[in-house]
């Protein structure tokens, strides 16, 4: 996003990786289905984004919580959801299975 470093810039020296591709679809595909005006911590929207991350896992391609969750403030998703989406991430990464009603097949991740 080429953002203006404010003070010394430290922070920036070490940089989170980039998305990889098989990882970025899932996400466009994710900001085209959920009503951005809800959380995604509920009912639709919840199910929606823990299936596809599931489905991520399931197949197994790595995800990391922080860079997901810039890649999701950068692309317009709003209020606490970014912070939500990597808390998802986190804990599937840890072994949680959140309920989901519908998971993708591992194969169309592939």
């Amino acid at each position: 996003m080429k953002p203006d470093v404010l003070g010394d810039g430290s922070d920036w020296k070490t940089l989170s990786p980039d998305l990889e591709p098989i990882v970025i679809e899932p996400l466009r595909g994710l900001t085209l289905t959920v009503n951005h005006n809800n959380t995604i911590s509920a009912h639709f929207e919840k199910y929606q984004v823990v299936g596809v991350l599931l489905a991520l896992r399931d197949a197994r391609i790595p995800m990391d919580a922080d860079t997901m969750q810039g890649w999701a403030l950068c692309s317009g998703v709003a209020g606490k959801n970014p912070e939500r989406l990597a808390q998802y991430v986190r804990d599937i990464d840890s072994g949680k299975r959140p309920r989901a009603r519908h998971v993708l097949r591992t194969d169309y991740i592939k």
